[in-house]
């Protein structure tokens, strides 16, 4: 009876006592309660360089040779009658080829003047009383005009895409992983990254045609009304000449008939000489256009990483902010080529813009590694950004650059 009454006792001491660190008689114990662990994490910073695939920017080319910024040499023609002859409609000092009507000291009171001349017998018309005088418009004299056709005039915006390009930059990485045991851990990541891009086409056209162009002289013929009671009776076989000096016969200084008539439209076939210039002129004009930007990246995202001994893999991804400060210019000569021959430049033009983007996007990264040390360690990384396009106008041409593609680099980290 006494031995089943101690055997609780003895259960106590041998079994319980010592599992929950009680003291017991003769022997000393201390209760020991199991510590809780955190998984282990650690920051890790990265850099190193970049490259980045940057699509060619879609131009739309427009020219300024098709505006006011840039007319053609030609205009739209023109037609000068000789400016020896003065105005028919005013006072003048005037010049022919066989002779002139200049104003004497009287002109201004009553019109007429002693100052006046002619050649040839035959200028005089007795049974008319009138005198004709003429300027040659195969002369010295003649006027000058020139008639312009345009077979051809193009104008237009020419869409044309740059080339594609690789170009370096840099990164920097920052993200802090925790691990969860097995080889796995998991952390966010911060990044920054910048690189330069440009994209440029050189020589296209939004302008051409083909102008046919003829030039020539024109001339006059001015007819004079001439009054007996002033001019006196003028021999028919003679020839009248006074300079003015001394009072003579007088003669009105304002022909009564011109022809061809200044306020009648022109019969340019029947008006100009035979001696006609003519000649195809053909009009382009080359334009240069290029952009530069830089693309400054800010990133956040979560990372998941796997070990294997020295060697690691990781993945990322998250969203991105690019701020993209841009210039672009518009470079254009406006060349002219007559009848397919020497090209010479007559006219050119420039145009510069520059803005500050700011680009939202997403991207996707995979990296492979290896550790050298506990904190040291080298990966290479491949990634791809998704991210708005950004667009402009510099002078009368555009632009629109996507900023999206692949980047590779190298990354070496220092982890503490």
């Amino acid at each position: 009876m006494t031995t089943k009454r101690k055997l609780p006792s003895l259960v106590y001491i041998t079994v319980i006592a010592p599992i929950c660190g009680v003291a017991v008689a003769g022997e000393k114990h201390a209760m020991v309660m199991p510590a809780a662990t955190a998984p282990a994490s650690s920051w890790r910073l990265s850099a190193g360089p970049m490259m980045r695939q940057v699509q060619g920017a879609d131009f739309k080319v427009g020219s300024a040779a098709s505006s006011s910024v840039f007319p053609t040499p030609y205009g739209q023609g023109y037609y000068n009658l000789p400016s020896s002859v003065g105005d028919d409609a005013a006072y003048a000092n005037r010049q022919y080829d066989d002779g002139y009507v200049n104003t004497d000291a009287g002109t201004v009171n009553d019109g007429n003047t002693s100052y006046w001349g002619y050649d040839s017998a035959g200028q005089y018309n007795a049974s008319n009383n009138t005198l004709t005088m003429s300027v040659s418009a195969a002369g010295q004299l003649a006027g000058s005009a020139r008639d312009i056709s345009q077979s051809t005039l193009q104008t237009g915006a020419v869409g044309v895409s740059g080339s594609d390009e690789n170009e370096f930059g840099f990164r920097i990485e920052l993200d802090r992983l925790t691990d969860h045991g097995n080889g796995w851990s998991t952390g966010p990541v911060i990044g920054f990254s910048i690189f330069k891009g440009s994209s440029s086409i050189n020589g296209v056209s939004a302008f051409s045609g083909n102008i046919h162009v003829e030039d020539y002289g024109v001339g006059v013929t001015d007819t004079y009304q001439l009054d007996p009671s002033l001019v006196g009776s003028l021999d028919p076989n003679d020839v009248h000449q006074n300079d003015g000096s001394v009072t003579g016969p007088l003669i009105p200084n304002q022909p009564s008939n011109r022809v061809p008539d200044p306020n009648q439209p022109f019969d340019r076939e029947l008006d100009r000489d035979e001696d006609v210039v003519s000649y195809d002129v053909s009009l382009y004009s080359p334009v240069d256009l290029e952009l530069e930007f830089y693309v400054i990246t800010l990133d956040l995202g979560y990372r998941a990483e796997r070990t294997w001994g020295d060697w690691f893999v990781n993945g990322s991804a998250g969203g991105a902010l690019n701020i993209v400060p841009w210039d672009a210019s518009h470079s254009e000569r406006a060349l002219q080529s007559f009848d397919n021959g020497a090209i010479s430049s007559y006219s050119s033009a420039s145009f510069d813009n520059d803005d500050l983007e700011f680009l939202f996007g997403l991207y996707a990264q995979a990296g492979l590694g290896y550790s050298f040390t506990d904190t040291i360690s080298l990966s290479g990384f491949a990634r791809y950004d998704w991210s708005q396009s950004f667009d402009g106008d510099v002078g009368p041409s555009s632009f629109d650059q996507d900023i999206s593609g692949w980047s590779v680099g190298l990354l070496l980290a220092k982890e503490f």
